[in-house]
């Protein structure tokens, strides 16, 4: 028996987290009978003391994670189901640690208004920072720490939403960098790549923070217009870079499209309108900035229809 106890605490001492039972009890009061030493460890508190004393465990817990906890708790009691519950504990130097609780409930053999959970509660703070990361990335570019496009997109639709709820106005810009291959193929790509940067930082330092500026690919930017005359200075070189700015008005052109019904209009249209603005921009002869009106994608519609009837009537190699 020995042997086995031995052991036992052997195995709870390396687990990354600890080993507990903890009781419901006919008072409705949780606490727990047995928890392992690695407590201490993790917490910084000695497990009979968590076991005497009740509340020094849900003392670590923020406010909304002891709210959180609790109803899983209560769940799991009631209905007798598996607990699986993640949370926060914060150390008595301001730490967080994320924390998963596993335990399977059972009724106490003489008392049943009585429920108890074995289980373990694991350390999982490398793995949540880790899905962080990953969630961060998958959304954000990662030269320029910019919203990338599907997280630009999703905001579009989220402020299309809001519009329509709250009957209010947003402008969305579409912004291109002038020239910037020539940059790339004279400068080279890394002073490309710090440019992108600091227009991006830029950008970010001209608008709100409930704005959203995006890096929808290339040297293409999704922003609420910023000045950008002033020149970059990078590496000992300094770069004067203008911004042909394509704009698009909500909901002045939804309620403007014909035949169309401000509901119809979604955030992927708007972008389009906004696009084709930016072309305009830059036939302008660029350094400028175009809005978006009714129609005028059709002098473009009517050269690519001469285009493609030139092309049928004369057929190469004929």
């Amino acid at each position: 028996m020995r042997d086995s106890e031995v052991r036992f605490q052997s195995i709870a001492s390396h687990l990354p987290g600890y080993i507990f039972r903890r009781v419901r009890t006919a008072e409705n009061c949780f606490k727990y009978e047995y928890i392992s030493g690695s407590v201490h460890t993790l917490f910084g508190l000695e497990p009979q003391a968590l076991i005497t004393n009740p509340s020094l465990w849900w003392r670590l817990l923020p406010p909304e994670d002891q709210k959180v906890f609790t109803e899983a708790l209560e769940r799991s009691a009631q209905e007798l189901s598996p607990l699986d519950q993640e949370y926060r504990i914060q150390l008595a130097n301001g730490q967080i640690r994320w924390m998963r609780s596993m335990a399977h409930p059972y009724l106490h053999l003489r008392n049943e208004n009585e429920v108890y959970w074995d289980g373990v509660g694991l350390d999982v703070t490398t793995q949540k920072y880790t899905e962080s990361q990953l969630n961060y990335l998958a959304y954000h570019h990662s030269l320029t720490n910019l919203p990338n496009r599907k997280l630009f997109e999703d905001r579009l639709q989220q402020a299309v939403a809001q519009a329509q709820r709250g009957n209010h106005a947003f402008a969305l810009h579409y912004l291109d960098l002038d020239d910037f291959k020539a940059i790339n193929d004279t400068q080279g790509h890394h002073l490309g790549d710090a440019l992108l940067k600091v227009v991006g930082e830029r950008l970010r330092r001209k608008v709100r923070q409930s704005d959203t500026v995006a890096r929808l690919g290339g040297d293409e930017f999704a922003v609420i217009q910023g000045d950008l005359s002033q020149p970059f200075h990078l590496e000992g070189k300094t770069l004067h870079v203008s911004v042909s700015d394509g704009i698009a008005l909500y909901p002045e052109l939804a309620e403007a499209a014909p035949s169309r019904a401000v509901l119809e209009v979604d955030g992927g249209e708007l972008l389009k309108w906004a696009d084709i603005a930016l072309y305009e921009a830059k036939q302008a002869g660029r350094d400028t900035f175009c809005f978006y009106r009714q129609g005028m994608e059709l002098p473009t519609q009517r050269r690519v229809t001469l285009r493609e009837a030139l092309h049928q009537a004369f057929p190469r190699g004929r």
